[in-house]
Order: C-alpha cells, then sequence, then structure tokens
C-alpha cells in the first residue's frame, strides 16, 4: 500500500472522530448505543455498561 493512498483515505475517513453515545436500559440489562454523528459510519454500535466500566481502568 503506498503512503499516497493512505493519505487520501485519512482524509475521507479520519482516524478519529467525535461519537455520540446515549445510554439505552432494556429490562433488567444496561447498555451505552455509539454513533458517528458525521455520518461517515450509519452503523450503530451497542455495548453493555459493565463492558465500559472494566475497559476504562
Amino acid at each position: 500500500m503506498s503512503t499516497e493512498i493512505v493519505e487520501k483515505d485519512s482524509k475521507n475517513y479520519p482516524l478519529l472522530r467525535n461519537l455520540q453515545y446515549s445510554p439505552l436500559k432494556q429490562g433488567e440489562e444496561q447498555y451505552i448505543v455509539l454513533w458517528d454523528p458525521s455520518g461517515l459510519s450509519t452503523e450503530k454500535l451497542v455495548l453493555p455498561l459493565n463492558f465500559l466500566s472494566v475497559s476504562v481502568f
């Protein structure tokens, strides 16, 4: 892969970007929903809340 291709891709698809999140509760389970407000990705990621509390530390 050439450097030129990587530079073009990083302009269209930045490695770091803001994410928005929202809590979600389904029954007794709690989740966090993450999504990309810029619209580069239309998918949403749902993570169990306990996953984030362990991963942060």
